[in-house]
């Protein structure tokens, strides 16, 4: 990008339409620029002379007990404008826009592997807000704030706040508070599909046991590596996964697994310096689960043990959570494992989904 010319950031003329959604479809992969909505919304743009090099998308609501808030719901750079300052420029335009319109709270939904976004609105009084903090601050309006601001189905996405809350809440209570969330909801999508009759105390205590020792292997796993690679992590629940998963089930009979993943204990962090021990904690969750996924076809095939219930559905959720956690390293499933093993070593994914993959034939 030339230097010559200064860069204006100004509101989007109605006709520039156009060419914001040209720059979104550069920007974002083609499922995640679906859900980019443009209309009734304010739009701020910095130009090059007529060249766009980004936009940034605001809406504001209004949430019982807080008044107007607004939200930062989308923040474009064009890729041959990224590290030259306009994300910056653009985000500091946005937050004096809604200051202008006496907003009582920013927000902004991040994905939580988006590490230049996330470091980027922490520099500007944004913080993290955990689902503890979440339900303190806005108690009976939480939902009503989910729908505004699309924190419902974002899975791995994190929601943000400006002015910034202290603390981060508790990481062991996250991970046991997801782990009984998703229990729950694993037992009201067997309920959904057969009834009381599908739910016998064995298989529910089978079904419990199987994410306790998947989850916590998975969990310690992920943990010790990262020691070992010496990154102190800590681990965040993904809590608009669990929602979007107790629709599904209620209405379906559906769920997948929301295993929440583990990330460095401060909100701002570099990527270059954490990726060499993320990725290899990555690879070590996702060798633990597919220990799990194959006990059982191990134990059935080689062994010539005997068929029984709750090994098979210790199974079942075995390779449930084995699928999801490392073969789909693409939105809206990139908080996963298969996304850091896909951005640290190609080939470190590789082989973990084609074990995926086999265990669709035994």
């Amino acid at each position: 990008m030339g230097t010559s010319t200064r860069v204006t950031i100004r509101p989007v003329k109605k006709k520039e339409t156009v060419a914001v959604r040209r720059l979104i479809n550069r920007t974002f992969p083609l499922l995640q620029r679906l859900f980019v909505a443009l209309h009734g919304r304010d739009i701020l743009a910095a130009f090059q002379g007529d060249q766009m090099l980004g936009g940034v998308v605001l809406k504001t609501f209004y949430l019982p007990g807080k008044g107007k808030c607004g939200h930062v719901e989308w923040l474009i750079t064009a890729p041959e404008a990224r590290g030259s300052g306009v994300g910056q420029s653009l985000l500091d335009a946005a937050i004096k826009l809604l200051q202008k319109k006496k907003v009582a709270e920013i927000f902004a939904v991040i994905d939580g592997h988006n590490i230049a976004s996330a470091n980027l609105f922490a520099s500007r009084d944004f913080s993290l807000l955990s689902p503890g903090e979440q339900l303190r601050r806005y108690r009976f309006n939480l939902l009503l704030l989910w729908l505004h601001t699309f924190h419902y189905m974002d899975v791995g996405h994190f929601l943000w706040a400006r002015p910034a809350s202290p603390g981060q809440g508790s990481a062991a209570g996250q991970w046991f508070g997801n782990l009984v969330a998703s229990i729950i909801i694993a037992l009201l999508a067997r309920w959904r599909l057969g009834g009381f009759a599908s739910l016998p105390a064995e298989v529910m205590a089978a079904t419990a046991l199987s994410f306790v020792i998947i989850f916590g292997a998975r969990e310690a796993a992920m943990q010790l590596t990262a020691r070992l690679r010496g990154l102190k992590a800590r681990y965040r629940a993904w809590e608009s996964g669990l929602f979007f998963n107790l629709i599904l089930a209620l209405l379906f009979g559906w769920f997948f697994p929301v295993t929440g993943s583990i990330y460095p204990g401060e909100e701002k962090w570099r990527c270059r310096e954490h990726k060499r021990s993320l990725g290899p904690a990555a690879l070590a969750g996702a060798l633990a689960v597919l220990l799990f996924a194959w006990a059982v076809p191990f134990y059935y095939l080689v062994l010539g043990g005997e068929p029984h219930p709750l090994l098979d559905t210790f199974a079942t959720l075995a390779f449930m959570i084995a699928f999801f956690d490392i073969a789909l390293p693409f939105f809206p499933f990139s908080g996963y494992n298969g996304r850091r093993l896909w951005d640290w070593n190609i080939m470190s994914w590789v082989i973990p989904a084609v074990l995926v993959a086999l265990l669709f034939a035994v």
